[in-house]
């Protein structure tokens, strides 16, 4: 996964989005039995977006475990998560490079918090040592025999979650007339080989979900889409920056047509300057339980 990386201002610029797009899904599953899922792995961990969303939804957990490859975004979740939890008036506490601790207080016990810098193929043989295997944005651009790879590694009673997984709609208000061509050009780039296989793309959804059941597994799915407008300074930034996404994509793309990319381009951003544009990002949360 060595050229699948993110860049840190995008990470942190989408976390938000993420925060508020998420279902409740997981939460109202971990009600149900609150002392059984307890231990965590959050693969793909990024600088700790998912234990930051954990607190804000008040999701208990003992111990969880970040994991990846991108040493720039894991030395990233120190300041930041201890900034976070500051707010709370939680402490992070250090106790080493791939080890922290979160302190105790009147509504929380001691919880542990591991670090590991590995690509996520090199852990799945540990992800029966955790209650919640936690993937966030992944799907889309994970390939067949990583989903397969893991489903086949999966022991019993554990819970599999899948958050913000694209589905390939994007739609925008006002439309435009090269929408449709850009859209469809950039689902194709999503399943384009990412250095690690075909990646999964928009149908990374019906694949995962059909693997579940052909196993046998319990499978929930809902809504966890982006809706995003341009009517403050903060909201036209990260337009700006979903737009360039789809842009860069595409501009390295020799079968686009460059100038109705372009055009296309050019009039959404002065849509969003303008601050009359709405764009709706198509994802969905999935639960697997084994």
């Amino acid at each position: 996964m060595d050229k699948n990386r993110f860049s840190k201002s995008w990470i942190n610029s989408r976390e938000e989005y993420d925060k508020y797009s998420r279902s409740n899904i997981l939460l109202e599953r971990m009600k149900l039995e609150k002392k059984k899922f307890t231990r965590i792995i959050d693969l793909g961990s990024g600088n700790a977006s998912f234990l930051r969303w954990c607190y804000f939804v008040g999701l208990n957990f003992d111990e969880m475990t970040l994991v990846d490859y991108d040493k720039k975004l894991m030395n990233d979740f120190y300041p930041k998560t201890k900034s976070f939890l500051s707010k709370y008036n939680i402490q992070l506490i250090k106790k080493s490079p791939s080890k922290f601790i979160i302190e105790k207080n009147q509504h929380h016990s001691e919880r542990i918090i591991n670090l590991k810098l590995s690509d996520l193929n090199n852990v799945l043989n540990e992800i029966n040592n955790y209650d919640i295997i936690s993937l966030s944005a992944i799907l889309d651009i994970a390939s067949k025999k990583l989903i397969h790879d893991l489903f086949s590694l999966l022991s019993n009673k554990k819970i599999l979650y899948f958050s913000i997984c694209f589905d390939g709609t994007i739609k925008f208000i006002p439309i435009d007339i090269y929408d449709k061509y850009i859209i469809s050009n950039f689902n194709q780039h999503q399943s384009s080989d990412k250095s690690f296989g075909y990646a999964l793309g928009k149908d990374g959804i019906k694949y995962a979900t059909a693997l579940a059941k052909k196993n046998f597994f319990k499978v929930k799915t809902k809504d966890s889409s982006w809706y995003i407008d341009s009517k403050n300074s903060e909201n036209k930034i990260f337009c700006k920056l979903y737009l360039d996404t789809i842009y860069k994509a595409l501009r390295k793309d020799h079968m686009v047509d460059r100038d109705m990319l372009d055009k296309w381009y050019f009039t959404k951003k002065e849509v969003i300057q303008s601050g009359k544009i709405n764009i709706r990002v198509g994802h969905k949360d999935i639960l697997i339980e084994t």
